[in-house]
């Protein structure tokens, strides 16, 4: 990376303002200032490579942190997966027996019904006829 502050002509810089009219001891004076705050506002190579350091260990922490995070996250999701399946494994044998107590009923009410409709057709059976 070329260092702007480096490229700067502070002599032309000097002669451009003495062009204009300003005094050489002024134009001297304002060239030199106007180096020394854009050197002390530039950064240099050395900042650059600590603000590139600090950043990638920064990245790095943040990626452990992220990894550390998505672990975490997979663990909880495979206990909520495995409880969900022993919910659905409960539910589907619920579901089981409530069919089977159902046809246990209708097969109870089934003979009660036979049972009845044998008993009224014995009683009709031995019931005198009735005429009106």
């Amino acid at each position: 990376m070329v260092n702007p502050v480096r490229n700067f002509d502070s002599l032309s810089y000097s002669n451009e303002l003495r062009k204009i009219g300003v005094p050489e001891n002024q134009a001297n004076l304002q060239a030199k200032a106007l180096f020394t705050v854009v050197d002390e506002q530039m950064l240099n190579k050395q900042d650059l490579e600590k603000v590139e350091l600090r950043l990638s260990t920064d990245i790095r922490e943040v990626k452990a942190d992220v990894e550390r995070v998505e672990a975490k996250l997979s663990s909880e999701i495979e206990k909520v997966e495995a409880k969900l399946e022993n919910l659905k494994v409960k539910l589907i044998a619920e579901i089981k027996d409530v069919r089977r107590d159902v046809k246990e009923s209708e097969l109870r009410l089934f003979v009660r019904l036979v049972s009845a409709i044998m008993i009224i057709g014995a009683v009709l059976k031995y019931l005198p006829t009735i005429h009106f």
